[in-house]
C-alpha cells in the first residue's frame, strides 16, 4: 500500500498536468484509511473545524475521531450550517451519525438534524433528549415524530417555519422556548408533562386525552396561558410580591374570556403595584413598561377554564402556578 501511495505521489512530479488529480486521490485514500469512512471524489465534504460561520452552508460536514466540541458552534465558535448530512469517524467517543443526523454516541441525545434533509423525520428509539437547536431553521421539515423522546431543551425545535405536526406522546418536559416559531397550531401532550415558562408558542392549542373536568391547564407566562378547547372563559389568580418582602403579598382574582390579561385584569395588577409602593409608568394598554426605581418583584399566576353544560358552569382543574421573576425572566 505504501509503495502504491508513493507511486501516485511520485507520478505527480513527472506529470505536472495531473498533479491536482493525483493529490485528490492521495487525500481520499488517506482519509479512507485513517478514519474508516467512504468518500468519493465527487463528495463535497467539509471538516467541522473548517466551516466559515454564518452565511456559509455545507451539504456534508465531517467530524473526526478527536473532535469533542459543540455541534452548533465549533471550537473556533463558527456557526455550523449543515444542510444534508453529517459524517462521523467511527472512533469519535462523543458523536455518531445515523442517516445523516447527528446523535450522541449512546444515541440518547439528538444534537443536530440537517436543515434541508427531508420533509418528515422520526427519531431513533433510544433518543431521549432534543438538544438546543437540534431542529433549527429546517425549512423543508413538515412533520417530526419524537418517538420515545422525553425532553425538549430550550430552542430544541425553533424557526422551522413549515413544521405543522409533532408527534410527542412521551414528552415529560419542555424547557423555555422549547418549541417556537413554527406553523404548528396544536400539539398533544401527556397531561403530566412539565412546561417551563414560555415553553411553547402561546397560540398553540395544547390537547390531552382528559375530559374537560380532568384537564389541568398550562400557563405560558404570568399574564398569558394556553387555550383550552371549548372553554367559555377562565378564572385567574395572580399573586404579586416583592423579592425583598416576600410575605407582603397582593392578590388579584378575575375572570376573562381571553387567554391573556385583559385591561380589567391589568388595571387590578397596577393597583396592587401601587399598594406595594412601586413607582412606575405604563402604556395605553395598561402594560407596565418601565420602573423609575429598579425593584425586584414576582408575579405568579394560575388559571382554570370553565364552560356551561345545561346552564351549569363546569370547571377544569387549577393549573400550577407559573412564576415570573423580574430579575431573571424577560418580559
Amino acid at each position: 500500500l505504501a509503495s502504491n501511495l508513493f507511486f501516485f505521489f511520485k507520478g505527480g512530479f513527472f506529470m505536472k498536468q495531473k498533479l491536482c488529480k493525483v493529490t485528490m486521490i492521495f487525500s481520499i485514500l488517506v482519509t479512507t484509511i485513517l478514519f474508516g469512512i467512504s468518500v468519493s471524489a465527487n463528495d463535497n465534504i467539509t471538516n467541522i473545524e473548517d466551516v466559515k460561520g454564518h452565511g456559509t452552508s455545507y451539504d456534508k460536514i465531517y467530524i473526526d475521531e478527536n473532535y469533542r466540541g459543540d455541534a452548533v458552534y465549533n471550537t473556533k465558535y463558527q456557526y455550523v450550517d449543515c444542510k444534508k448530512e453529517f459524517v462521523v469517524a467511527e472512533g469519535n467517543s462523543k458523536y455518531k451519525a445515523i442517516d445523516g443526523a447527528l446523535y450522541s454516541k449512546d444515541g440518547k441525545i439528538l444534537y443536530y438534524f440537517p436543515r434541508s434533509k427531508s420533509q418528515s423525520y422520526k427519531l431513533i428509539t433510544s433518543a431521549e433528549v432534543i438538544e438546543n437547536k437540534a431542529f433549527y431553521n429546517c425549512t423543508s421539515l413538515k412533520k417530526i415524530d419524537l418517538n420515545k423522546a422525553k425532553k425538549i431543551n430550550s430552542n430544541g425545535i425553533s424557526q422551522c417555519k413549515n413544521l405543522k405536526e409533532i408527534v410527542s406522546n412521551n414528552i415529560s418536559r419542555i424547557e423555555e422556548q422549547g418549541i417556537n416559531n413554527t406553523a404548528i397550531k396544536q400539539i398533544k401532550l401527556n397531561q403530566k408533562a412539565k412546561l417551563d415558562i414560555r415553553a411553547v408558542d402561546s397560540n398553540i392549542l395544547i390537547k390531552t386525552n382528559k375530559k374537560f373536568k380532568e384537564i389541568k391547564p398550562y400557563v405560558y407566562s404570568c399574564n398569558r396561558w394556553y387555550k383550552i378547547s371549548k372553554a367559555k372563559g377562565y378564572d385567574v389568580k395572580s399573586v404579586i410580591y416583592s423579592g425583598f418582602k416576600p410575605k407582603d403579598k397582593k392578590i388579584v382574582r378575575a375572570k376573562t374570556s381571553k387567554n391573556v390579561y385583559d385591561k380589567k385584569i391589568r388595571k387590578k395588577v397596577l393597583n396592587k403595584f401601587r399598594e406595594l409602593n412601586y413607582d412606575f409608568r405604563y402604556d395605553k394598554n395598561l402594560k407596565i413598561d418601565f420602573f423609575s426605581e429598579y425593584k425586584h418583584y414576582f408575579i405568579k399566576t394560575k388559571v382554570r377554564a370553565y364552560k356551561y353544560i345545561k346552564n351549569k358552569k363546569v370547571y377544569t382543574k387549577w393549573s400550577d402556578y407559573m412564576v415570573y421573576d423580574s430579575w431573571h425572566d424577560a418580559d
